[in-house]
């Protein structure tokens, strides 16, 4: 995809002096007396520097409404909340459909700017209000931030009437409809994951880890919940069942070996949408008898009781990196084969290890003085930190700023899966 890019017209530092220059040539001596009012409703004392003036590293705002801005930064800020910053979780370049107005596009960059920031920036011609996007590639909007011109370009436009219908996909689906089988039978034990088991037998294709199972203590029953993040499901739904029966093995007469296998076959990897499927979770090397503890780590001790290798020879077979590989097991009486995913190769395996180690964020943002920003928020110092070091991921990071001073923590989130650790950076605020 292009990266969005912008016009520089004119000189800022000069665009910054006309108003100056006028308000120098053009006052009379009743106003040269009258202190100038400052925002907010104060005046400013005649002694003080003039507007024009600007402290190193700053650019005029190029409008008499936002001049304390400094619209370099508001540029930069909404090239990244557009979407030169892949990282960026907000990006705006790829939301917008087929039939957008211009002007609904500059209402969504302005939704996410301060008030006073808002006020500096416009389309850059008021006959593009009503122009709408197409589906054509490459399309661009200018933008005026100021006095200057900022050339954006979109993503990929959705198709309108594909839009809509993504719209109705994403609706998510009430439980009670989903679930409608709500009498599981009998099951090998009350738990969770054995519960998730007959749900998944009653119901294929069920996302189970967009669920939560709420046991009922007294009773042979669970409510199911679509959890808090679950972008499909909403409501609950009230399941039961009943208790086990013999399993062929005296040890653990109480396991029905028929629900077993199938708890087993879950873990395993038959339902793609299990979170702690095992059949991609071995390397090279690894024995028959290492699987089978990795199995029965996932069982309760009477569970366990009932599950080991087909033969005993098996124990110190070791996976090798063929296709296709199986193991046999025992459940009580019965056998059960399961065949393994990808097999990682062993090396690989070490390197992955290696590659997945965090990084501690003071050995990545090493460059900790961030200058001059335009607003003290957690926006512009994600901007500031994504100009001093390329690459940075975002949204991997959590912004807490000092409400005394002019620095802010930036931590890696509890999601982070490529950072550790904090930093501390510093920068001053434009003036106003």
């Amino acid at each position: 995809m292009k990266k969005s890019k912008f016009l520089l017209l004119g000189s800022v530092a000069s665009m910054a002096s006309i108003p100056f220059v006028a308000a120098k040539c053009g006052g009379t001596k009743d106003e040269e007396k009258k202190p100038a009012e400052m925002p907010g409703g104060g005046q400013k004392d005649p002694k003080t520097p003039a507007e024009g003036s600007q402290n190193p590293g700053t650019e005029g705002g190029g409008n008499q409404q936002g001049s304390e801005i400094n619209v370099k930064a508001l540029k930069d800020k909404i090239n990244t909340i557009w979407g030169l910053a892949p990282e960026f979780k907000d990006r705006l370049q790829n939301s917008f459909k087929e039939g957008d107005t211009y002007q609904s596009v500059l209402d969504k960059i302005a939704s996410k700017l301060s008030d006073k920031e808002k006020q500096l920036v416009k389309l850059a011609s008021d006959d593009d209000k009503n122009k709408k996007l197409g589906l054509q590639a490459q399309q661009k909007i200018k933008i005026k931030v100021g006095a200057e011109e900022l050339e954006l370009e979109f993503g990929k436009v959705a198709n309108a009437n594909a839009a809509e219908n993504d719209l109705k996909t994403t609706t998510k689906q009430a439980l009670n409809k989903v679930i409608t089988k709500t009498e599981l039978g009998e099951i090998a034990k009350k738990d969770s994951d054995t519960v998730k088991a007959a749900l998944l037998a009653a119901v294929k294709g069920l996302k189970l880890d967009e669920l939560t199972i709420d046991l009922d203590q007294r009773e042979n029953k669970a409510k199911v919940k679509a959890n808090a993040k679950s972008t499909i499901y909403e409501g609950e739904v009230t399941v039961t069942f009943t208790g086990t029966e013999g399993g062929g093995n005296q040890q653990g007469s109480e396991i029905n070996v028929k629900a077993l296998k199938d708890k087993i076959n879950t873990i395993w990897g038959l339902a793609p949408e299990f979170k702690d499927r095992l059949q991609n979770s071995f390397k090279e090397g690894d024995t028959y008898q290492s699987v089978l503890d990795k199995i029965a780590s996932k069982l309760s001790d009477k569970e366990k009781q009932l599950v080991k290798l087909a033969s005993d020879d098996d124990k110190n077979k070791k996976l090798g990196l063929q296709a296709q590989q199986k193991i046999k097991i025992k459940v009580g009486a019965e056998e059960l084969e399961l065949e393994f995913g990808k097999v990682a190769n062993a090396n690989a395996a070490e390197n992955d290890l290696k590659t997945t180690t965090k990084q501690a964020l003071n050995k990545v943002i090493t460059k900790t003085e961030l200058g001059e920003i335009a607003k003290k928020d957690s926006d512009t110092v994600k901007a500031a930190l994504l100009a001093a070091v390329k690459g940075l991921k975002l949204d991997e990071l959590t912004i807490d700023l000092d409400q005394r001073e002019n620095k802010a923590k930036v931590k890696a989130n509890a999601k982070s899966t490529i950072y550790e650790g904090e930093v501390t950076v510093t920068f001053t605020v434009k003036k106003v």
